[in-house]
């Protein structure tokens, strides 16, 4: 009897065809006697007594859900206009919030005005760009968090000046050097002193 109970119970429940009208949720159905008896009266073989009282409990608990079905939809307007209520009220603070600023305005003079409206809407700072010790902008090492970069030095290695051999009083002008003798030709022999004689010269 038990297992015929529960077997039961699970067949309401999963039956797609057991209400005539569906709710807001899916997962919820009005119960329909006729069509679950007609479900379930050949295969369970039931009795003709047991039909008339699983029909007339069926027909109670659907009394039961029509009474609680109307209540819900009836809260479910009050929630729809409670919730439309919630919003407009929603609305009336943040106009009553932007209007603020033009209440405080009307006591103000001009120049107190345009040191209100800077205020409420203030311009971003401009940064000047900070040298660096390497010569680039964009702030100290401290607040980019980067080490500056040395610059590298060029080391330009001066050409040591060649000494230059004495030049006569006509500095910078250069003496023409001799062309070169023809070949073949040979050399002339150093001069020599003329001989001495005795002691005696000769004219």
């Amino acid at each position: 009897m038990k297992t015929t109970f529960l077997f039961l119970l699970v067949s309401i429940l999963t039956l797609p065809a057991f209400s005539q009208e569906e709710t807001a949720d899916p997962g919820i159905q009005r119960p329909d006697s006729a069509r679950i008896l007609n479900s379930i009266s050949a295969d369970l073989k039931l009795s003709s007594k047991q039909e008339e009282k699983i029909a007339k409990a069926m027909d109670r608990k659907t009394k039961d859900f029509d009474k609680t079905l109307a209540d819900y939809e009836k809260n479910m307007k009050e929630l729809k206009k409670f919730e439309y209520k919630v919003n407009e009220l929603k609305y009336e603070m943040l106009k009553i919030n932007k209007a603020l600023p033009d209440v405080i305005r009307e006591f103000l003079d001009d120049e107190q005005k345009i040191k209100f409206d800077e205020k409420l809407n203030p311009k971003p700072a401009k940064e000047e760009p900070k040298e660096l010790k390497g010569g680039k902008a964009g702030g100290t090492p401290a607040e980019t968090g980067a080490q500056p970069k040395k610059k590298k030095r060029v080391l330009v290695r001066k050409k040591k000046a060649q000494p230059k051999a004495a030049q006569p009083s006509g500095a910078g002008v250069q003496t023409p050097k001799a062309p070169p003798e023809p070949a073949g030709q040979p050399e002339d022999s150093p001069e020599e002193p003329p001989a001495e004689e005795d002691g005696v010269y000769y004219p």
